[in-house]
C-alpha cells in the first residue's frame, strides 16, 4: 500500500517499498482502530434514507481539549492508521495541541456502500457525495464524539486526489472548513493528460547525462515496437520482460507499453519521498550504463520495478477482466487491486478524465493514446461510458482558476517535478501557494528524511506559518 499522505500512485508495483516514517515513538498503534460512523447512501435525496458504515480513525494524543481539529481526507485508497501517525501534520499536531481524525473515502477500503461494486452501484461515486459525507461526519465528531469548543479551529489535509477534495471542502463548505492545504491537488479535469510525460521529460533533462538517459528511452521504445510487430521477435519480448504470453493484439502492445511507462512515471511522482523509493536519478543511471544496449538497459529498469518473480500478465483482456470485477472481498478492507483500481477508474471516466497518454511529442514514451484509454472506459463499464464529461466539474469547482473568495482559505502546495503539477494550482499572485523546488508528488507531506530534496525544509516551515496565522 501506497503511504497514506499520497495517492494516485502504482506503488502496489514496486519492490522494496519502504513503511511509513515513524514522528513519534511514544504512539501506542494498538490503541488507535477503525471505527464506524453511519453515513447516508445519498444525501441529495431526502427520500433514500439507506445508509452505510464509512470507518475513521483518531490520534487524540496531543490534544488539549481546546486545540484545533486536523481533518485529514483520504482518497482512492484504503485508510490505513499511518494516516493520523506517520505524516507531517502529525508532527505539527504535536506542536498546537490538535486532534486528528481520518475518514475513509466512500467505496474504498472497508466503507462499501452497496453490496457490490456494479457500474450502477457505482452512481453514489462522486465529489459531490464524498464531500458531503465530509460534512456530515465532522458535524457528528465535533459535537456528538466529542466535545470540540466552537472557537476551535477544522484545518483540513490531503495529499494529490485528496488534496483535490480538501480544496473543494473549504471551497464549498467555508463555515465547516477554517483552513485546507491542498498538496500536490490536481485541480484542472483534463481527458487527454497527455502533459504527465512531458513533465517526466523536463524532469530527465534536468538530470546529470539526462540527455542520454532520454535518448536511450527512445531507442529502447522504437526496439521493442519493431520487435512486438516482427512474429518472430515478439516471442523474444516475452522471455526477455518476463511475460505470460506473447503480444497479439494492438492494445495488448498499449497496455504493455504504458506498464513500461509506468515505472518511469512511478518514479517521478514518489522518487526524493524517503529511502527505498525508486527514484528518475535512479532509472537514468541504469539507462546510461555503456556496458549494455539501450534495451537491455530498460529491461533492467523494468525488473527493478516489478514486484513479482512470477510472469507479469499484459494482456489487454486480463486488464479488462481485473476492472471489471465488481465482487467486495469483506475479509479483505486493504488496499488490494480490487479494493481500488475499479472505484477510481469509474472516478475517471466519469468525471475527472486524467488519462495519461503519449500523444505529445515532448516525451519518450510510446503507443498508449487517446483512443487506448477511451475504449478502456467503454468496455469496462459500457459504451455510455466513453470518455468523463469535464465541463460540468470545471463548472462546479473552478479548475486552476476558482473563485478567488472561495479559496481565501485553502493553501495550494506542489512540487515542480511532480508530473501532477501541471494540473494544480502552482506559482500565483492571486492565490496561497507554497512551491517544492525539485520536489515530487506530496513531498510536503512527508517528514523530513535522508531522501527529501533541499527545498522541503523550507516549504514545510512555510505551509506551517500560514496555519499558526489560522489558529491566532
Amino acid at each position: 500500500m501506497i503511504n497514506q499522505c499520497n495517492s494516485l500512485g502504482v506503488l502496489n508495483n514496486v519492490k522494496n517499498r519502504p513503511g511509513p516514517i515513524v514522528v513519534d515513538e511514544s504512539i501506542k498503534v494498538h490503541e488507535i482502530v477503525y471505527q464506524l460512523f453511519v453515513q447516508k447512501v445519498d444525501h441529495f435525496n431526502l427520500l433514500d434514507d439507506r445508509t452505510f458504515n464509512q470507518r475513521f480513525i483518531v490520534n487524540s494524543k496531543y490534544w488539549n481539549g481546546t486545540g484545533p481539529v486536523f481533518f485529514i481526507i483520504n482518497g482512492e485508497s484504503s485508510m490505513e492508521l499511518d494516516a493520523v501517525i506517520s505524516c507531517q501534520y502529525t508532527i505539527w499536531a504535536q506542536k498546537v495541541s490538535a486532534l486528528i481524525v481520518s475518514l475513509e473515502h466512500r467505496y474504498y477500503g472497508g466503507s462499501h456502500v452497496m453490496e457490490d461494486m456494479s457500474t450502477d452501484n457505482l452512481k453514489y461515486l462522486t465529489t459531490q457525495q464524498a464531500l458531503a459525507d465530509c460534512v456530515v461526519f465532522i458535524e457528528w465528531f465535533t459535537t456528538k464524539y466529542y466535545y470540540v469548543p466552537p472557537l476551535s479551529k477544522i484545518i483540513t489535509f490531503g495529499g494529490s486526489y485528496a488534496g483535490t477534495l480538501a480544496a473543494y471542502l473549504a471551497m464549498k463548505y467555508p463555515s465547516t472548513i477554517s483552513f485546507s492545504v491542498a498538496s500536490s491537488a490536481p485541480l484542472n479535469p483534463v481527458v487527454n493528460f497527455y502533459q504527465y510525460m512531458e513533465v517526466i521529460q523536463k524532469t530527465i533533462l534536468s538530470l546529470e547525462n539526462g540527455e542520454k538517459c532520454l535518448k536511450n528511452i527512445k531507442l529502447a521504445n522504437n526496439k521493442i515496437i519493431e520487435m512486438v510487430h516482427d512474429p518472430i521477435l515478439t516471442k523474444n519480448i516475452t522471455k526477455l520482460f518476463g511475460l505470460c504470453s506473447n503480444i497479439e493484439l494492438e492494445n495488448d502492445i498499449s497496455t504493455f507499453m504504458f506498464e513500461i511507462a509506468n515505472a518511469w512515471g512511478t518514479a517521478a511522482q514518489y522518487g526524493n519521498l524517503q529511502p527505498g523509493y525508486p527514484s528518475l536519478d535512479i532509472l537514468c543511471k541504469v539507462m546510461v550504463d555503456d556496458s549494455l544496449d539501450p534495451l537491455s538497459n530498460y529491461i533492467n529498469v523494468w525488473f527493478r520495478y516489478k514486484n513479482s518473480d512470477d510472469c507479469i500478465d499484459v494482456s489487454y483482456s486480463t486488464m479488462i477482466s481485473i476492472f471489471q470485477y465488481s465482487q467486495i472481498n469483506h475479509l479483505n478492507t486493504r488496499n488490494d487491486l480490487f479494493n481500488m483500481s475499479r472505484q477510481w477508474l469509474f472516478q475517471t471516466c466519469t468525471e475527472f478524465g486524467f488519462f495519461i497518454t503519449s500523444d505529445s511529442f515532448e516525451q519518450p514514451f510510446t503507443n498508449f493514446n487517446f483512443n487506448y484509454q477511451k475504449q478502456i472506459c467503454a468496455d469496462v463499464f459500457g459504451k455510455k461510458v466513453i470518455q468523463p464529461s469535464i465541463s460540468w466539474t470545471l463548472a462546479e469547482y473552478g479548475g486552476v482558476s476558482p473563485n478567488y473568495n472561495s479559496v481565501k482559505n485553502v493553501l495550494f502546495v506542489s512540487s515542480s517535478n511532480d508530473p501532477w503539477s501541471s494540473l494544480s494550482i502552482s506559482k500565483s499572485e492571486q492565490y496561497k501557494t507554497v512551491i517544492v523546488e525539485n520536489g515530487t508528488h506530496c513531498s510536503d507531506m512527508i517528514p523530513l528524511n535522508n531522501a527529501s530534496v533541499p527545498d522541503v525544509s523550507r516549504a514545510q516551515n512555510e505551509i506551517f506559518r500560514y496555519i499558526l496565522d489560522v489558529l491566532n
